[in-house]
């Protein structure tokens, strides 16, 4: 069966033609060499791969990593699931089991009773517990005091954020998992014309994957350049 996502560009910026524009699923990578650290600001803040992958460290059992969407959150959890070879559970806990370990990725998100009985579970077995949110503890939407002491106990992993070089290596790698290229010189005009969040490099990737296909086209300055005014991304002038 034809697949266009497993087609590369055949010339710096050239993608082959098909007839519609499909927002393809792509394979994320979240491997740990993939996961970028800008070892200039380290130590403060710290590195998060050190504090991920030492969990003697956490504060009561628990991890509590928050940050902005698409920041690295799941990346992350993906990287400690597979070093104690775990799944990364999304809101729904098996409590019957005895596993030393434990992730679960968008806490925010779960059902707070399911929570609190999961937390009380992960105390009485000592089982280290990483969680991922979009929301500091303070916005949560929980109201039990249980559940908000044992987390606010956690150790806190605040992702910040994006410097310009966390913000070029998350393009790079977002590009990678569309199997999308781009030269050098495109990829300096785009950077600092970006919104600086981490959702806006992969709003910008999709929408130059849907775009590059349907329309046919190289992804050249000109054409990137109307993809960023299209996201309305601050411009600067050249």
């Amino acid at each position: 069966m034809y697949n266009p996502r497993c087609i590369r560009a055949n010339k710096v910026g050239q993608i082959p033609a098909i007839q519609m524009s499909l927002d393809f699923g792509i394979d994320t990578d979240y491997s740990i060499e993939s996961y970028y650290v800008d070892t200039a600001i380290i130590p403060n803040p710290p590195n998060p791969l050190d504090i991920v992958l030492n969990d003697g460290l956490w504060g009561d059992s628990v991890l509590l990593v928050c940050g902005q969407k698409a920041s690295g959150k799941t990346h992350l959890a993906h990287i400690y699931a597979t070093h104690h070879r775990i799944a990364v559970c999304d809101g729904t806990i098996d409590t019957n089991t005895q596993a030393p370990h434990c992730v679960i990725d968008n806490v925010d998100s779960m059902d707070e009773t399911t929570l609190f009985h999961t937390m009380n579970h992960f105390k009485q077995t000592g089982t280290k517990c990483m969680l991922t949110s979009t929301h500091p503890v303070q916005t949560m939407p929980f109201k039990t005091p249980d559940v908000l002491s044992r987390l606010q106990h956690a150790m806190l992993l605040a992702l910040k954020k994006p410097t310009d070089s966390v913000l070029y290596h998350i393009l790079l790698k977002t590009m990678t998992d569309y199997n999308l290229y781009l030269d050098n010189q495109t990829l300096s005009y785009i950077i600092p014309r970006l919104h600086r969040s981490y959702a806006s490099v992969q709003t910008f990737v999709r929408v130059l994957n849907m775009q590059s296909w349907s329309q046919k086209t190289n992804a050249t300055i000109p054409f990137v350049k109307k993809i960023l005014d299209d996201l309305d991304s601050p411009r600067l002038e050249v």
